[in-house]
């Protein structure tokens, strides 16, 4: 293939990205707003069934906090569209996973989901947005939570480690007790509009838009599953400090 051809297939494929563009953004919006959707409609469930005005009120905080994120993500998403770069900034992960459980709680508890959580004692901070890293964090809880039939638990490890290129990372395992991924779905669970759950209304860009925000930040994300056996997502965070040695011990 000569350098002519080369040069004509590279613009065709930028032409084809940039017609899809509005379709993916419009897409990510709904994506994000049905997220905040599940909450709202799990906080109104609770405050039907009770009497108490401290349930209520903590529902409403959560249904508050939900459409709030919503709103900051549609806005980013927007930006996005003028290639406006994420806001980057030393992030306390624990602080941010604290702050994403309470908003999907509603969501893990009617699902009859447990966490199990076991961070490090000397967590570095990570370099990321805020408002991102929460977004990740909840694609990836509600992807966890719908994996489970109604009942099940996931487990949120922590270890610092090394990339290829010798920079530190905080290395964030997300474990599930879930019906797994097959092969042949796992090789495309990244790809837009790609869903196992279309039936329930799945739009299939939740891992699409993880990935891409995780990239942005110089991270990076893998995902372990197998049939009936469950899923691991893995995520490599930026962080401070560089004295990590390589983590040599296998995720159980």
């Amino acid at each position: 293939m000569s350098l002519d051809d080369l040069t004509a297939l590279e613009s065709r494929r930028i032409q084809d990205v940039n017609r899809e563009f509005p379709e993916v953004l419009t897409a990510g919006i709904a994506h994000e707003i049905k997220n905040a959707h599940a909450i709202i409609l799990k906080g109104i469930e609770l405050m039907e069934n009770t009497e108490s005005h401290d349930i209520r009120r903590y529902a409403l905080k959560f249904m508050k906090e939900a459409v709030c994120r919503a709103d900051r993500i549609t806005r980013n998403l927007f930006t996005a569209s003028i290639e406006s770069l994420p806001r980057k900034e030393s992030v306390d992960f624990q602080t941010v996973l604290e702050e994403t459980l309470a908003i999907a709680s509603p969501l893990l508890n009617a699902n009859h989901i447990s966490i199990d959580i076991s961070l490090l004692s000397d967590m570095p901070k990570v370099i990321f947005d805020p408002d991102q890293l929460k977004q990740v964090l909840i694609n990836l809880l509600n992807n966890a939570s719908e994996s489970m039939d109604n009942a099940g638990t996931i487990t949120i490890r922590a270890s610092k480690v090394l990339n290829n290129e010798g920079e530190a990372m905080v290395r964030i395992r997300i474990a599930d007790t879930g019906h797994g991924i097959s092969e042949k779905d796992k090789a495309k669970v990244f790809d837009p509009y790609y869903s196992t759950k279309k039936q329930s209304g799945g739009m299939g860009l939740g891992l699409f838009v993880v990935k891409n925000i995780v990239e942005d930040h110089k991270g990076s994300i893998r995902i372990e599953s197998a049939a009936g056996e469950g899923t691991r997502v893995i995520l490599d965070l930026p962080c401070q400090g560089r004295d990590y040695d390589k983590e040599i011990d296998a995720y159980r």
